[in-house]
């Protein structure tokens, strides 16, 4: 099983859309990898920026949304809205901002660092399994097993198409590790622009 449990949508744009089937204190539970923060539902409180999301609803399928000010609850991640959609209209949660770049690195591996300082708090030591051993030569084998580990198992090449935002600030693919090959296409046709040379 992977580490991300998040759709595309919920991944990338931190957003996840319900419809409603109308019927009174209707709940809607939202699966992000990270918990929902609800202070309060009225914007015009000070506590409302301390929420890490924000409601909207669509009328049109989905296709425009407005902000969704009625009187809601949250316990844990489940909304609770008592009134204010009808059925068939769509309830978007959309995380902050913040909020989603926080939850893009909730698929981080272990750091190597980590599993060093772990191996050497429970295996090196007076009455453990090994007496006495220098950081750095467990340093030297951590390094040399990651590139055990690249030699087959973590190889893989993957391809994708992204439009350059303003901004020039991307989310990186969820299993992202380097590139490879980096290309720019406008209307003339495609330009190489790096190309790493593999043996």
């Amino acid at each position: 099983m992977g580490l991300i449990q998040e759709s595309n949508r919920q991944y990338y744009i931190g957003a996840q859309s319900f419809i409603a089937t109308g019927v009174a204190n209707e709940t809607f539970t939202a699966t992000f990898d990270t918990n929902l923060i609800f202070e309060t539902s009225n914007p015009a409180d000070l506590n409302w920026p301390l929420n890490n999301f924000s409601l909207e609803r669509s009328t049109d399928l989905g296709i425009t949304y407005t902000p969704f000010y009625i009187t809601y609850s949250v316990i844990g991640n489940t909304i609770t809205v008592t009134g204010g959609l009808n059925a068939g209209d769509y309830l978007k949660i959309q995380l902050t901002d913040h909020t989603v770049w926080d939850n893009n690195n909730s698929y981080s591996y272990t750091k190597l660092i980590d599993a060093i300082n772990n191996y050497m708090v429970a295996y090196v030591g007076p009455g453990k399994l090994i007496l006495d051993a220098k950081r750095t030569d467990v340093i030297f084998h951590a390094k040399r097993g990651l590139q055990e580990f690249s030699y087959d198992t973590l190889k893989s090449i993957k391809s994708q198409e992204l439009q350059i935002p303003e901004s020039l600030s991307l989310i990186i693919p969820q299993d992202y590790v380097n590139y490879v090959r980096l290309a720019w296409k406008d209307q003339l046709g495609v330009f190489i622009l790096y190309t790493l040379i593999m043996d």
